[in-house]
């Protein structure tokens, strides 16, 4: 993810930061799941700073088949890549048959059994960060997470079969950075038409055009542009024209200047 590289470096930092401990603070709580907002049965709790939240919504928000063993009180959570088994009062759980230590336990609060958030997310093979001013949590799927590697590596081919696999082309990590950034900044064309073709949404991401310009890259710019990138959108006051203007970048403004504004999508 060479666009994402700073950002995921700042979610390393967050995660080690402790969550907030107060009620207050549990009931402002949100988590998103590639960009999608969650709804649980019952809000994530706090306890000794690791959120927990019902196993049963995020178990299957993270692609995971859903079992409970009413014998020894485990949940689990399985797909043919991992499985993940916890037991509620107990520290002790087993992910691929390998025991870990959790810091807190899971637990039954109200008739809801609750899990720890981070643990499970990355057990499933998911990234997750934290917004300690907005008390939101991102996470970023196994297969987003595959999607972006793909992109950071430059391998076609795996890319192609993550979109066939059903991975999402239009996947928002926090933001509001979407792989279509991370192909344009890496100047990757052939991963840019690739995308577009899998339903990349332009029209939705015009910031997107500012990108291309930036990096003076004409080629993609016509990609873009035809995908329903308009030259004509205002972002903080300027164009991607504009921009181009700005940065005497020739080539893009002699062709953006051809882009009738009838035809553009303003």
């Amino acid at each position: 993810m060479r666009f994402v590289k700073s950002l995921l470096a700042f979610s390393i930092l967050a995660i080690s930061i402790i969550f907030p401990t107060n009620a207050f603070a549990e009931s402002q709580i949100t988590v998103s799941i590639d960009g999608q907002k969650l709804t649980f049965s019952k809000p994530p709790v706090i306890e000794n700073g690791t959120t927990l939240v019902p196993f049963r919504t995020i178990f299957e928000e993270l692609g995971l088949n859903v079992g409970w063993n009413p014998t020894t009180n485990t949940v689990i959570g399985k797909n043919d890549e991992v499985s993940i088994q916890l037991k509620i009062g107990n520290k002790e759980t087993t992910v691929n048959g390998k025991v870990i230590t959790l810091a807190v336990a899971p637990k039954v609060v109200e008739n809801t059994t609750f899990i720890p958030l981070r643990f499970v997310a990355e057990a499933s093979g998911a990234k997750i960060t934290w917004n300690d001013e907005t008390y939101q949590i991102y996470i970023l799927s196994s297969l987003s997470v595959q999607l972006y590697d793909a992109l950071d590596k430059g391998d076609l081919v795996k890319l192609r079969g993550l979109l066939e696999k059903g991975a999402n082309p239009n996947v928002e990590w926090f933001s509001g950075v979407v792989p279509l950034s991370d192909a344009i900044h890496s100047q990757d064309i052939e991963a840019v038409k690739l995308l577009i073709s899998k339903g990349a949404d332009v029209k939705n991401h015009q910031g997107l055009l500012f990108d291309a310009v930036y990096n003076g890259k004409l080629d993609i710019v016509k990609l873009l542009v035809e995908a329903g990138a308009s030259p004509y959108y205002n972002v903080n006051g300027t164009t991607a024209l504009g921009y181009a203007e700005y940065k005497n970048y020739t080539d893009i403004i002699t062709y953006l200047e051809s882009i009738p504004r009838d035809q553009a999508s303003d």
